[in-house]
C-alpha cells in the first residue's frame, strides 16, 4: 500500500473530515491508484461509527468506481440511520451516500435515490436526495 493510500485509509478509518481536503486532493491527483482501495473503503460503510461511514461514502464518491454502488445503496437505504442520529454522524452518512451515488452515476444509483424520494417523508433527507438527483440529471443531460 502506498503512502497516499495509507493516509486515505487512515482518514476514512478515523472518520476524519478535518482531512476532507486531503482525501479530495490525494484521490484527485492519482485516481487510478485508489481503485485498489475500493473494497477496503467499502467495508467502512458498515462501521459502527457514523462519522467513519460518512467518510467512507465521501471517499467512494471521489474515487467514482461503480463497484461501490451496492455498498453505497445499502448505506443509503439503512433506515436505522435517521435524522435523530444526527449527532453521531449516522444520518449524514446516508446523505453522503446519496451524493457519492450521484457522483458515480448510472441507472442503478438513480433508481435507488428516486425510490427513496418517493417513499420517504423526512423533508431534510428528501431535500438532500433531490440535490443528488439533480447531479445525476445533469450527467444524463450532457
Amino acid at each position: 500500500m502506498g503512502k497516499a493510500g495509507s493516509r486515505i485509509l487512515q482518514c476514512v478509518e478515523n472518520g476524519d473530515f478535518l482531512s476532507e481536503s486531503l482525501l479530495h486532493d490525494e484521490i484527485s491527483d492519482a485516481p487510478a491508484e485508489f481503485y485498489n482501495y475500493v473494497e477496503k473503503i467499502e467495508s467502512f460503510t458498515q462501521h459502527h461509527d457514523g462519522c467513519v461511514r460518512e467518510s467512507a461514502a465521501f471517499a467512494l464518491g471521489l474515487i467514482g468506481d461503480a463497484r461501490a454502488i451496492d455498498s453505497l445503496i445499502k448505506l443509503l437505504e439503512d433506515e436505522s440511520l435517521t435524522d435523530e442520529s444526527f449527532k453521531d454522524g449516522s444520518w449524514e452518512a446516508r446523505v453522503e451516500s446519496a451524493h457519492a451515488l450521484a457522483k458515480i452515476g448510472g441507472q442503478k444509483a438513480r433508481n435507488a435515490i428516486s425510490n427513496l424520494i418517493e417513499s420517504h417523508d423526512n423533508s431534510v433527507f428528501v431535500k438532500e436526495l433531490i440535490r443528488a438527483m439533480y447531479t445525476l440529471r445533469e450527467q444524463f443531460d450532457e
